[in-house]
């Protein structure tokens, strides 16, 4: 993806998160979240995504531009209420995409970590996913307009680290950690 077109990247990355699980993503929040979790993983994204603070934590306007009005990709994505998904033209392109990194080890890498991410966070709630997202990266609560919520409320941070641990996503021990 080197000496791509940078909107025709982040299309791509785009296509690449939605397609490696056969399922929509829950909410803009969760592919959003999901981006950001994953330039952390493969910082070289984050220069793609320019992931900035604000009310709902880490936003980046290209994602949001490339996913309401693609350029490269124009029917790749198919949004229906909340939920994101690939189109029949997505799902094509997003085999070629595999195709072409077939034997890349950074293509195998990402497609792994992408996979990692989509099985754990897709079944959280928003509420869960952020309360995650503002515990593990505290710098992206920064002006987050409901970052309290998640980071000062006692009886809400005991209720979503509840509900991580019986739904698998967290240990006992970083329950312990979320609700001191």
């Amino acid at each position: 993806m080197k000496d791509e077109d940078e909107l025709s990247v982040i299309e791509r990355y785009i296509i690449l998160l939605l397609g490696v699980v056969n399922r929509p993503v829950p909410s803009f929040t969760h592919l959003e979240k999901e981006m950001f979790i994953l330039s952390k993983c493969f910082p070289i994204i984050q220069e793609y995504f320019n992931f900035e603070e604000y009310h709902y934590g880490a936003y980046s306007l290209a994602l949001q531009e490339a996913v309401e009005e693609p350029f490269y990709y124009e029917d790749a994505f198919k949004i229906e209420g909340n939920k994101i998904s690939l189109s029949d033209s997505g799902k094509k392109e997003f085999q070629k995409i595999i195709l072409e990194g077939k034997s890349d080890k950074y293509a195998s890498e990402l497609l792994s970590a992408l996979k990692l991410i989509r099985e754990l966070y897709d079944k959280l709630s928003v509420d869960e996913l952020l309360f995650m997202i503002y515990n593990t990266y505290p710098e992206s609560a920064k002006f987050s307009s409901v970052s309290d919520k998640y980071l000062k409320d006692l009886k809400s941070r005991e209720r979503y680290a509840k509900s991580l641990l019986h739904k698998g996503v967290i240990s006992q021990e970083r329950y312990n950690e979320l609700v001191v």
